[in-house]
Order: structure tokens, then C-alpha cells, then sequence
């Protein structure tokens, strides 16, 4: 006999996970040499468009006004030979520190390996 449990999930962390994952995008390599293809920073700054269109109405405005900055910017971080950043390490980290309240999970999380003694104490 298995057990199910529905859970609510807390919106506005979901909300501040789908930012951080936007700016983790923004912070990765691209490329700036004219050739529209998927890794360079003009595809790049469409798909971050697309995100706002669609999550613009759940997020704060000051994340919007963030993300249109990031995509009015050209003042790219350079990151290797022929690669650049729409925003850099120390920008990055701003970001997060100044919106985002929670670390990220860098490791694989199991919530529960053996569910037994959990449902025993709650399913009374």
C-alpha cells in the first residue's frame, strides 16, 4: 500500500528559483561574432525575452527592470577566446544576494530514502 501526499508549493520560491535560473543563463557563454546560431548572445537575449513575456506577471518588477538591463546591456564580460557573458561572476552573485534569500542545490537532494516511520508518525 503506498502513501501520497499533495503539497502546496511555496510561489514565491518557485518564483526566485525560476530568476535564478534566468540569471545562471545570462551568465553563461556566448558568443558575440555576428553568426545567429544558438549559442550566440542575440539568441540568447531573445530567449530571455521570451521568459519575461511569459513570467512577467509573477515576478517582481525590480527583477523585470533587472533582466531588461541585462538585455539592453552590451557591455559584455569577456570569459574566454571568443566568448563572452551577458553578466559577470561579481554581478551574478550581486543579484542573488540582493533578490534571492536561498542557497543553490548543488548536489543531488533525496527527500526521503524510507517513508515508513515518516507515514507511521503522520498517518495515525
Amino acid at each position: 500500500m503506498g502513501y501520497y501526499f499533495q503539497s502546496k508549493i511555496n510561489d514565491a520560491v518557485l518564483e526566485a528559483a525560476l530568476f535564478r535560473q534566468i540569471l545562471l543563463f545570462a551568465h553563461n557563454e556566448f558568443t558575440d561574432n555576428g553568426i545567429m546560431d544558438e549559442t550566440c548572445i542575440a539568441t540568447g537575449k531573445k530567449i530571455i525575452l521570451n521568459w519575461i513575456s511569459k513570467l512577467e506577471q509573477y515576478f517582481p518588477n525590480e527583477w523585470i527592470s533587472e533582466l531588461n538591463y541585462i538585455i539592453e546591456n552590451t557591455n559584455y564580460t569577456k570569459s574566454s577566446p571568443g566568448f563572452v557573458k551577458m553578466i559577470s561572476e561579481r554581478k551574478y552573485n550581486e543579484l542573488v544576494k540582493k533578490y534571492l534569500y536561498f542557497d543553490l542545490l548543488d548536489q543531488e537532494f533525496i527527500w526521503t530514502r524510507d517513508t515508513s516511520k515518516f507515514c507511521q508518525q503522520i498517518c495515525k
